[in-house]
C-alpha cells in the first residue's frame, strides 16, 4: 500500500508468482464517510476481458464488485451487483 495522502492510498496488485501487475492497482479515496477503491486506468486484464472493480469499506463493511467487460462494453463475466460484507462479531 502507498500512502499518497490523509484521504488516498494506492494499493498495488500482484499475480500469484509475485511479479508486479501495475495496470491492477486500484486507487482508495476516503470521502468523509467511507473509502471508494477502484482501479486505476482501464487497462487491467483477466480471461480476455477488462476488469472493472469497486470495493467500499464503510463502518463494518466491505462492499465489493468484479466483472470484466469485452471490446464492446458487455460484462462477460462477473456481477453488476455490489456484495456485502459484514463484520461479524468481536
Amino acid at each position: 500500500m502507498i500512502h499518497v495522502s490523509d484521504k488516498e492510498v494506492v494499493v498495488e496488485n500482484y499475480n500469484i508468482d509475485w511479479t508486479r501487475r501495475e495496470n491492477c492497482d486500484m486507487i482508495f479515496k476516503f470521502d468523509g464517510r467511507a473509502w471508494n477503491g477502484n482501479i486505476l486506468g482501464d487497462k487491467c486484464y483477466r480471461r480476455n476481458a477488462c476488469v472493472q472493480s469497486e470495493i467500499i469499506l464503510i463502518n463494518h463493511q466491505l462492499h465489493s464488485r468484479d466483472k470484466g467487460l469485452d471490446e464492446s462494453g458487455n460484462r462477460v463475466w462477473g456481477s453488476d451487483t455490489l456484495y456485502i460484507f459484514t463484520k461479524q462479531g468481536e
